[in-house]
């Protein structure tokens, strides 16, 4: 396409330049407008949607299971392919966008930006923590989710950069998804470097996060704060004896990316291939249940047979195609088939995230009702315990008052007794000690009076 006649693209929809012509500031900015609002959708998917909607998680994973199979041989017809854009999103896939106002866009700047782009998720959340923004352990999950979650799309452009066809009229090698690109140039060369590079990294990244997951489950820490907010994101919906799955989902979509890059000669080996990976995977999911919840389980597994659907959807495509050409009467009637079965699994998965929201929300409500009330009971213990204390005391002072009245009564007979002359010194004595003898128990009174009301007794 010339420069000067390009309009941007939305994966198959074009939009029109702005301004008067290409590569003015106003396209400039306009694309660099888009591919803001895209990593802002990119962030909102990874950051967002996958880490607190567990149903969603399943079925943007389906999403991206149909994006990889939209990028088969398939002969797809123009209606369908503009609704294929939301499954590349899922991917996060930056060639999902194609900024050809501003730059002669091609699968060498998607190569370079798709390789790049975790790596500025990496350096924007290690700001994050260095300003305060982000906690640690939230930072370090935001890069790695997101290089696990994009890795898809990773090893598609890695393993595209290999795959090239022979054209015979010229005699020369293209891309096989850009025929216009030549393979024998110095920049396909550092291109191949980068990718068996990046392969490495991969793997190397890949490798290292399952055995950190295995050391931490040996040593019984996958449940620490620490493990659970780094790493917790590949195993926290997992139940136990399944936390192996993410492995699984890994291996899937490996495999799909490999029919992918390899089987492209014939779409009918490619959907075969698929179909083979997609069963198994289906069978392991229904007989191992991975996930805690049973609305994520029945999701993945109506996401597998939607992508069952999507994968002999293209195979009609291509033979109808292949045959005398599609009608216009049964292209609508297999875009019908398509947008149904997809409105159908988008209905169910909203539906059961917000039964799963409103059981979370009332569960919340409820401990807070809980709390409330041992707030409350914990009080009128309190309050209990104090009037108990307070009756307690009353009691204690009308017993001493009581024992003060008493004091002063005998006090006042021994007065009596010791003013009376000629009696009987004995019976004198004998209610002195008495006296003392209450004295020493009872009284609150000074011990020097009680001192002086003895002698005053025995005079």
């Amino acid at each position: 396409k010339k420069p000067s006649t390009s309009p941007e693209h939305i994966d198959v929809q074009a939009i029109k330049c702005p301004g008067s012509h290409t590569r003015d500031a106003e396209a400039w900015v306009f694309s660099m407008f888009c591919f803001l609002l895209l990593l802002l959708l990119f962030i909102l998917i990874n950051d967002v949607v996958r880490p607190n909607f567990p149903v969603f998680d399943a079925v943007l994973l389906t999403y991206q299971d149909i994006g990889i199979i939209t990028l088969f041989w398939f002969e797809w017809s123009q209606k369908i392919s503009k609704m294929f854009f939301v499954f590349r999103v899922a991917l996060l896939d930056v060639d999902v966008y194609e900024p050809t106002c501003a730059t002669d866009w091609g699968f060498n700047w998607a190569f370079r930006l798709m390789l790049s782009l975790p790596l500025l998720f990496a350096a924007a959340n290690a700001f994050g923590y260095v300003t305060g923004l982000r906690e640690g352990g939230k930072a370090f999950a935001g890069a790695l989710s997101f290089f696990i979650n994009a890795q898809a799309s990773l090893l598609f452009y890695c393993l595209a950069v290999f795959s090239c066809r022979h054209v015979h009229p010229m005699d020369t090698y293209y891309y096989v998804e850009e025929l216009d690109t030549s393979c024998e140039t110095e920049s396909t060369l550092v291109m191949r470097i980068f990718a068996a590079a990046y392969l490495a990294l991969i793997g190397g990244v890949t490798s290292a996060l399952f055995m950190r997951l295995k050391r931490a489950a040996d040593r019984d820490e996958l449940n620490t704060e620490r493990v659970l907010l780094r790493y917790g994101f590949m195993y926290k919906t997992f139940r136990m004896g399944a936390l192996w799955w993410g492995v699984v989902r890994i291996v899937k979509q490996a495999s799909l990316v490999f029919i992918l890059t390899i089987a492209w000669r014939s779409p009918e080996d490619q959907a075969v291939w698929a179909l083979i990976v997609l069963t198994v995977y289906g069978f392991g999911a229904a007989r191992w249940q991975p996930s805690q919840l049973h609305e994520v389980n029945n999701s993945e597994l109506a996401g597998v047979g939607i992508t069952i659907v999507v994968v002999c959807l293209g195979l009609s495509f291509t033979s109808l195609n292949n045959d005398d050409g599609l009608s216009d009467k049964a292209e609508w009637r297999y875009v019908g088939y398509f947008a149904a079965a997809q409105i159908l699994y988008l209905i169910g998965a909203s539906w059961a995230t917000f039964r799963d929201v409103w059981a979370v929300r009332a569960r919340l409500h409820v401990a807070k009702q809980v709390n409330a009330l041992h707030s409350r009971v914990v009080r009128a213990r309190r309050r209990g315990r104090l009037r108990s204390q307070m009756s307690f005391d009353l009691e204690s002072t009308e017993d001493d008052s009581s024992s003060r009245r008493a004091w002063r009564a005998l006090r006042t007979v021994g007065s009596a007794v010791a003013a009376m002359s000629g009696r009987d010194i004995g019976a004198t004595d004998t209610a002195s000690r008495r006296v003392s003898f209450f004295d020493a128990s009872d009284d609150p009174e000074p011990s020097t009076e009680r001192r002086a009301a003895a002698v005053a007794a025995r005079r």
